[in-house]
């Protein structure tokens, strides 16, 4: 008679064999990707903490870059506000040069012609100071919000103004120095410098 024998001492070698090949399977995946928990059944506890905790530094990260495009934002606005400056304080030297009696109408014309060419250019600079399309120093860039923090709360925002550095925002629309009188423009000037560098 033929019989097909069974021991079982050999199919229990083999069920150790399969869950000793499933553990060595999960540490060399462990191994290879360098994290403890690479799916729900290794922990599923860790995974929901795992998925929280990557959320809020994804959350930062961005929170991160979006204070430094604020900040390269702000820079660029201050840029075109220290060209501004320093064409106010020719104005201003100007003005003072053309309230002295020592110099003649024609003088005083080229003066202001060159007044007048440094109100255009301040108008220029405020014109074409933008970020990403957006205006920065026409007197439009205002209420804007930066979102510094990982959340979208209230408090994690920053927001700003910048007022019109413009020759009409400084008050110096219709500015001109041809006039002795224009000692009283250096008052004007000085008004213009101090919206600047508040």
């Amino acid at each position: 008679m033929i019989s097909i024998g069974t021991k079982a001492s050999a199919l229990m070698a083999q069920a150790a064999t399969a869950l000793v090949q499933i553990d060595a399977e999960t540490a060399m995946q462990r191994l290879s990707s360098g994290k403890r928990i690479n799916a729900a059944k290794d922990d599923a506890a860790g995974v929901a903490i795992s998925s929280r905790l990557d959320s809020a530094v994804r959350g930062l990260n961005q929170s991160i870059r979006n204070a430094l495009d604020a900040q390269a934002l702000i820079d660029t606005a201050e840029g075109g506000m220290q060209e501004t400056e320093t064409i106010l304080q020719r104005i201003r030297e100007l003005s003072i040069q053309a309230a002295n009696d020592t110099n003649s109408a024609t003088d005083r014309a080229n003066l202001n012609l060159e007044v007048q060419s440094l109100l255009a250019e301040i108008d220029r600079i405020s014109s074409s100071t933008t970020w990403a399309g957006q205006s920065l120093l026409d007197g439009t860039f205002t209420d804007k919000s930066f979102q510094v923090g990982g959340g979208t709360l209230d408090s994690n925002e920053l927001t700003t103004s910048i007022a019109g550095v413009n020759a009409s925002g400084l008050g110096l629309d219709g500015t001109g120095i041809s006039e002795v009188s224009s000692a009283k423009r250096i008052n004007i000037s000085d008004e213009a410098f101090s919206e600047i560098v508040a």
